[in-house]
């Protein structure tokens, strides 16, 4: 597989206008197993690329060396708070989609492709290593977040969806800065912020 090809099947597998005309490949998807609800977006990605014809595996990133996942073509890491080694004679696809402050450049150097989650951050990691990097924004789940009717006491003039990974997250902390109270869902701001905004 070409790195074009590489990044070309997970675009389309992303893009529901595109068809998938391209042969099946094995794909493992590998995630922080610390993290809550990390298997999230690995799952949608994987049923999108599923319905594209791929047969994937979706692991945690202890499970690298399982033999059903050194018998995938490509790996594909949506890459966290750490990261995941390249496993010798598969095609490595790196995703930064959260903490690229923790990306070292002989991570991305490993990779046949690395997919950034903005250009700003594609522009940096361009300039830190020779492999091909490309952007691939994160998107939603449309089966997990969709459009329903709306519930009064959920309505408000500024909303944050977010945990607070035990620190102030700087949105919520700029908005009260500005005197701005935003009504906050998420686990954590308990000790952070006034119980009446969460």
């Amino acid at each position: 597989l070409s790195v074009w090809m590489l990044n070309s099947m997970v675009r389309d597998a992303l893009l529901t206008s595109v068809t998938w005309t391209r042969p099946p490949v094995s794909c493992q998807t590998s995630q922080e197993s610390t993290v809550p609800n990390a298997s999230r977006p690995a799952s949608a990605l994987a049923r999108a690329l599923r319905r594209r014809g791929a047969h994937v595996r979706v692991q945690d990133r202890d499970q690298v060396d399982d033999p059903a996942s050194r018998a995938c073509d490509v790996h594909l890491v949506l890459r966290g708070l750490v990261g995941v080694r390249r496993s010798p004679g598969q095609r490595h696809v790196l995703w930064v989609i959260s903490h690229p402050e923790l990306v070292e450049p002989e991570e991305c150097d490993e990779a046949d492709l690395v997919l950034a989650a903005s250009p700003r951050l594609a522009e940096h990691l361009r300039d830190l290593t020779a492999t091909p990097v490309e952007v691939l924004l994160q998107g939603t789940d449309h089966h997990r977040f969709r459009p329903v009717p709306t519930v009064a006491e959920h309505v408000h003039p500024v909303t944050v969806v977010a945990n607070t990974r035990n620190v102030s997250r700087p949105a919520v902390a700029d908005a009260l800065a500005a005197g701005i109270h935003p009504a906050i869902y998420g686990r954590g701001w308990e000790r952070l912020v006034a119980r009446d905004l969460i």
